[in-house]
């Protein structure tokens, strides 16, 4: 139904799905009780094509949003949630509020501040990070969507930059999203100075209480690693995220539709070598 709308010289439709992995069961877990993710791309793309009449739909090389996540649920006491989280999670929460730690909601003008941040963040921890431009139309476009929505009821997106500071300095800042009855853990940045004041966990927890008290049942963290390995490039972050409770999620990730099968074969093979 897209493709007589779109440009004459398209070659495929990428999108990515929110449905769950039908690969998440035991039978896909190790000897060392770690998920083994799911099967090769040809077995997946057989079970997912087997509804369909044309049996086009091809697994992406690489996914856009993060299949592998973990999601908190917020229908419940806020004691409840916390007394969830792993024992140093909790213990670096109350760490960051012996130091002084305060978590504020920031306006647009910190912005530049917190990129500055993200950018020292994303050279750490080396990452590809985007642009100044797309954080600033993120909460741009989000304020004209909401402006002209077709009706009131209709869910808007909307963003907010939580910064979190100690005595005078700002030391680390994340981008919250809410639409409807979910939260987002989207972006982060943090200063190496004051460390040992655990920012990031104060951040997190005020954050996933801001979406509690937005109406929110569900708060995700947008992106860990398949499983606990510490060999993981990322493995750190998976041990954060998973030391606030919740739920491990698998998805499926992102799928391509091919429109031109020859041009689209060439691209998918120089996305495989990369």
């Amino acid at each position: 139904q897209l493709v007589p709308l779109l440009p004459r010289d398209i070659i495929f439709i990428r999108f990515d799905t929110p449905w769950f992995s039908p690969y998440g069961d035991r039978s896909f877990f190790n000897d060392r009780d770690q998920w083994a993710g799911p099967p090769r791309p040809p077995v997946r793309e057989m079970r997912m094509n087997f509804f369909t009449a044309e049996k086009k739909l091809r697994k992406a090389a690489t996914d856009h949003l993060p299949p592998d996540t973990v999601t908190i649920d917020l229908n419940r006491h806020e004691d409840e949630i916390f007394m969830d989280m792993r024992q140093n999670t909790r213990n670096c929460i109350r760490r960051a509020r012996t130091k002084g730690v305060r978590v504020y909601s920031a306006s647009l003008d910190m912005l530049p501040h917190w990129y500055d941040l993200y950018r020292g963040t994303a050279a750490r921890k080396d990452f590809a990070a985007h642009e100044y431009e797309y954080f600033y139309s993120l909460f741009t476009s989000a304020e004209f969507f909401k402006k002209y929505r077709a009706a009131p009821e209709q869910p808007a997106p909307e963003f907010h930059l939580l910064m979190a500071k100690s005595g005078g300095d700002v030391i680390s800042g994340m981008i919250l999203g809410l639409f409807g009855k979910k939260g987002y853990y989207l972006f982060a940045g943090s200063s190496l100075h004051k460390r040992d004041h655990m920012p990031n966990y104060r951040l997190q927890w005020e954050a996933i209480r801001m979406a509690k008290e937005s109406g929110c049942r569900s708060y995700d963290l947008f992106g860990i690693p398949p499983n606990d390995d510490p060999g993981h490039r990322q493995h750190g972050l998976y041990r954060f995220k998973t030391g606030f409770g919740g739920r491990i999620v698998h998805h499926r990730g992102c799928w391509d539709y091919p429109v031109n099968e020859r041009a689209y074969a060439v691209i998918k093979n120089t996305e495989a070598s990369a």
